[in-house]
């Protein structure tokens, strides 16, 4: 990071995703006396339109504070993420930086 602090055309910046499942229920842990707890499959009804997952594709610039959100239908998957790479080095190009220093 110091290296970057010396080229202000290369900007360090925080990577994260995440995503969320209408469907898939979250990992709990319960007591019980007796039998254990059985998760169920959901599945959704096949003329529900809306999708089963979002995803969010987060970069925090380390230069600007900004924060960089970008959310997208489904699990974040490797074309996914790739598409949101494009995007960040789209808009630094635009700002003639010429490096990302991705963390």
């Amino acid at each position: 990071m110091r290296l970057a602090a010396a080229h202000p055309e290369w900007v360090v910046g925080f990577a994260d995703e995440v995503w969320w499942s209408r469907l898939a229920q979250p990992n709990l842990h319960s007591w019980t006396a007796g039998e254990g707890l059985r998760l169920e499959e959901l599945q959704a009804a096949k003329s529900d339109p809306e999708p089963k997952a979002l995803a969010c594709y987060g970069l925090l610039r380390a230069d600007t504070k900004d924060l960089w959100l970008r959310f997208v239908t489904g699990r974040p998957v490797s074309w996914m993420t790739i598409e949101f790479l494009k995007w960040v080095i789209e808009k630094l190009q635009m700002e003639d930086k010429k490096a990302l220093l991705l963390v």
